[in-house]
């Protein structure tokens, strides 16, 4: 039986070998048509059928430096179709531009130093040689770059409060000296201006530096970290100003009571140190944190020349957005008064610890659904975003007019939220690249348009909670 049992294995086996060697000598001896292969060789003009250009700004500065795209797309004939093509296979020596107003020489990325031209309008086409295939005709304003004397540079030191359990640190994510020099160096790239060339960007002045001392005059183990381990044992309560008494909060606003509680172990003094709270959000954590947004809200006393800010959510109503702050909005700017509690929510950024390594690369595109770090940034010191929602109920609404009171940036819609926009502006279409860091979440936030410099400096300038650039106590230890 044994016998008989091998037997039919092997023939099997056998037969088996003989089928699939059989299949290969036929699949062998079928002709594969090669598969075509194109190149930018293969791609004649007489092919092209369709031409459009598009600016990525209306507006340029000519400090020579700022840079201007102007994006040609190109479509072709291919048998029945009429296809895109890629910009990497469109050749450069295609298309030739032309300014019609000033008779000045352009080509795709422009860049201007002649001061001459402030105040002009550029008139810009591109045509593709050896055919009639013309673009429209973008309009760009020349604009005054901010003079080098604009402002004096100043430096923030930066603390990271590093909040997590010593398990998180040592199975999850450990922020070391590294993540935080990342961090700082993207932030003094994009605050420089160094990060990317863009049409409207400029250096705001305004550089970061990690701390070196605590309150207490003691040098950092670590510099520019306070590592705060949290046990999961403090009780979050919320401190009444007036009483002293401790009370359980909203769970909103358990973060802000944890670090109203902990006092100095994690709330720095304001005028010596930008704080940044860094939190896990991971394990059986008392209350939950999330990434929340810091806007000034406070001034010295006599200023008057406020600048615009938002109305509260849902507070613009059909009629318009209020051009000075009002009292019924609890986040707008108010006069510094002797009794203010110093809340961390208006004083820190708090982010998620585990979102951090999605923001040390400026060149790292930002999905939807991830806020970067550097907005967080550009709202702690009063930028809004550039971007509106038409629900009335979203913290996003503006009911009309300009998004962030910044006449150099674009203003557009929430649902828009994909890197490459295109919008229409005086006018004109205009397709750019989200690279503001007051964009919506999709984009790499890495540009400060020169009026969005000019609204960061009036804020470090008039806010009693922005001053921490006026002591160097946390780099040198000594008042």
């Amino acid at each position: 039986m044994k016998s008989n049992i091998k037997n039919n294995i092997k023939n099997v086996g056998l037969g088996t070998i003989l089928s699939i060697f059989g299949l290969l000598l036929f699949l062998g001896s079928c002709q594969k048509e090669p598969l075509p292969v194109f190149s930018n060789d293969d791609v004649s003009v007489d092919s092209l059928v369709k031409f459009k250009m598009y600016s990525n700004h209306y507006m340029l500065l000519a400090d020579g430096k700022a840079q201007l795209d102007l994006k040609p797309y190109v479509w072709k004939q291919l048998k029945n179709d009429t296809i895109l093509m890629k910009e990497d296979r469109i050749k450069d020596d295609w298309i030739e531009y032309h300014e019609i107003n000033e008779g000045i020489n352009v080509n795709r990325y422009f860049s201007t130093p002649d001061a001459s031209l402030i105040g002009k309008e550029l008139r810009i086409y591109a045509t593709i040689k050896g055919t009639n295939l013309v673009s429209d005709t973008t309009t760009v304003t020349i604009e005054a770059p901010l003079p080098d004397d604009a402002y004096d540079v100043v430096t923030y030191p930066v603390i990271f409060h590093i909040v997590q359990t010593p398990q998180e640190a040592e199975e999850r994510y450990q922020v070391t000296e590294k993540t935080v020099n990342d961090l700082i160096n993207r932030m003094n790239r994009v605050f420089s201006g160094n990060a990317v060339n863009t049409p409207m960007g400029v250096d705001t002045k305004v550089r970061f530096a990690a701390a070196k001392y605590d309150p207490n005059g003691e040098l950092l183990k670590e510099i520019g970290i306070n590592r705060y381990k949290d046990t999961l044992t403090i009780s979050p309560l919320r401190r009444d100003v007036a009483t002293g008494e401790y009370t359980e909060p909203r769970s909103n606003q358990r973060y802000d009571s944890f670090l109203d509680v902990e006092g100095i172990n994690l709330h720095w003094p304001q005028d010596k140190y930008l704080n940044i709270w860094l939190i896990s959000y991971g394990g059986s954590r008392p209350f939950s944190i999330y990434s929340s947004l810091c806007f000034p809200t406070r001034v010295n006393p006599g200023v008057t020349d406020w600048p615009q800010v938002r109305p509260k959510r849902g507070s613009g109503g059909s009629g318009g957005v209020p051009t000075v702050p009002t009292s019924s909005d609890w986040w707008k700017l108010k006069t510094l008064t002797i009794n203010d509690h110093n809340n961390p929510t208006f004083t820190g950024m708090k982010i998620e610890l585990q979102s951090l390594p999605k923001f040390v690369d400026d060149n790292k595109y930002t999905l939807a659904g991830v806020q970067d770090f550097m907005t967080y940034v550009g709202v702690y010191f009063g930028l809004e975003h550039t971007f509106a929602s038409t629900s009335w109920w979203s913290p996003y609404y503006v009911p009309g007019g300009d998004n962030d009171y910044c006449d150099d940036t674009f203003n557009y819609t929430f649902g828009e939220n994909k890197e490459v926009k295109r919008i229409n502006v005086n006018g004109g279409s205009y397709e750019f690249v989200s690279e503001n860091i007051m964009d919506s979440r999709e984009g790499r936030h890495r540009s400060i348009s020169k009026a969005q410099a000019q609204r960061i400096r009036w804020f470090i300038e008039n806010c009693p909670r922005r001053t921490a650039y006026k002591s160097d106590f946390a780099l040198t230890g000594i008042e």
